[in-house]
This record gives structure tokens, sequence and C-alpha cells, in this order.
């Protein structure tokens, strides 16, 4: 799973997180705001990210396999 060590590991060696296609970001972020382990305040219970920021990672995916 990507994660942010794996993030952070993008942005020093290639200068930037790779980004996701803005219609693959928003079909995952509506994919997390539907999920029962998204909290209030929109981090995932699985894998404890920021689904809002997750979602825009081309190289992140979903615990639970649902992107």
């Amino acid at each position: 799973m990507y994660g942010i060590i794996d993030a952070a590991k993008d942005l020093i060696l290639e200068g930037e997180i790779p980004p996701a296609d803005p219609k693959v970001a928003a079909a995952r972020k509506a994919i997390c705001d539907s999920c029962d382990k998204q909290n209030v305040m929109g981090v995932c219970t699985e894998c404890w990210c920021i689904t809002k920021y997750k979602v825009e990672m081309a190289k992140a995916s979903c615990p639970l396999n649902k992107w």
C-alpha cells in the first residue's frame, strides 16, 4: 500500500508526488465518501489517511480494494 513514507520518498527523490487524473480522484473520493470506514473527520479508519488527500495520489490505493 502506498503510504505517507512512500509519498515522502517520491517528494524527495522525484520532486513531486505523482497526481492522479482528476476524474480518477473524483471517482475515488465518491467511493470514500460513501464508505462506512471514513469517519466524520474524513479519515479512513483502515489506513488512517486523510482521504481528500490520498485520493489525489496516483500511486495510492484503498486498503479495502475499493479503488
